[in-house]
């Protein structure tokens, strides 16, 4: 009865982002010794609890005293906060929105739910996606804003960098005033590759991040750019247990985690509906 119903409880959530048909993980985490599976049934590994929380409040964007709540277009009733920091000589500022130490722990957790085998701790999967994350974002999200980085200074929006024409990505000059501002809502150009916290790509979001609807069916995305698309996921998912673009960041690259299963269904290169995504520059 306990398995049963651990089986139903993660084939729904799986169901629900998308990475996994309900079916195929009922069978999966039904056929696994229930230890495997019941992640989501008990507590985060206090290890994984205490490096999250150490790279969630010790980003370098958000000073203790240089940040405010503000109401950022989009973003509306979600906690932003808007950052002035400095990185070397140069300063910024830069809109944030990103999980607390808990939150960012159980979704690395999650992301590795069936990617190991039953007799190994999730730990080590959770703790090089948690080094990931520091590498690539230092666990923040820029909703909107300048994110600083070796010496240069990079337009972003919902978790992609973007070109805005205000300026050259990667300049090693102080920006103007006008500068960060329109680095906050100047016209997108063109966009990078890679979205944070985790630098999932637009292939990594084609191949393992599709969503599904109740009935199964893949959502139709098609209208969305790809920062479009990743700064919906991030809305909705910011302060969930399951973090959808980590999950398929997590699946396509299994070997950077050292993980040998595979609980993820890949979907075909031809699958209608994904978000629209441009070469970057």
């Amino acid at each position: 009865m306990a398995r049963d119903k651990l089986a139903r409880a993660l084939a729904l959530r799986i169901k629900v982002t998308g990475l996994m048909t309900a079916s195929a993980f009922a069978a999966f985490a039904v056929a696994l010794p229930l230890a495997a599976a019941s992640v989501a049934a008990t507590e985060v590994p206090k290890v994984v609890l205490d490096a999250a929380t150490h790279i969630a409040s010790r980003g370098y964007m958000a000073p203790a005293k240089g940040c405010r709540l503000v109401q950022q277009p989009g973003y509306e009733g979600l906690p932003t906060r808007r950052c002035a920091y400095r990185q070397g000589k140069l300063r910024a500022e830069v809109v944030l929105l990103g999980p607390d130490g808990p939150t960012l722990a159980r979704q690395v957790s999650f992301a590795c739910e069936g990617l190991i085998p039953a007799n190994v701790p999730i730990t080590h999967c959770a703790l090089a996606l948690l080094q990931r994350v520091g590498q690539q974002s230092s666990g923040h999200f820029p909703v909107a804003g300048v994110v600083l980085e070796n010496g240069g200074a990079y337009a972003f929006r919902d978790g992609v960098t973007v070109h805005i024409g205000a300026f050259k990505n990667g300049t090693t000059t102080q920006l103007s005033a006008e500068q960060i501002e329109q680095s906050m809502s100047a016209p997108i150009r063109a966009w990078g590759r890679f979205a944070r916290l985790q630098g999932s790509s637009f292939e990594d979001y084609r191949r393992f991040g599709r969503l599904t609807d109740g009935n199964g069916k893949l959502v139709d995305d098609s209208a969305m750019t790809y920062p479009e698309l990743v700064g919906t996921r991030w809305r909705s998912e910011w302060d969930k247990d399951f973090n959808s673009l980590m999950r398929a960041w997590a699946c396509a690259n299994r070997k950077a985690l050292a993980t040998t299963q595979m609980a993820c269904v890949e979907m075909p290169a031809a699958a209608p509906g994904a978000a629209r995504n441009m070469p970057s520059r």
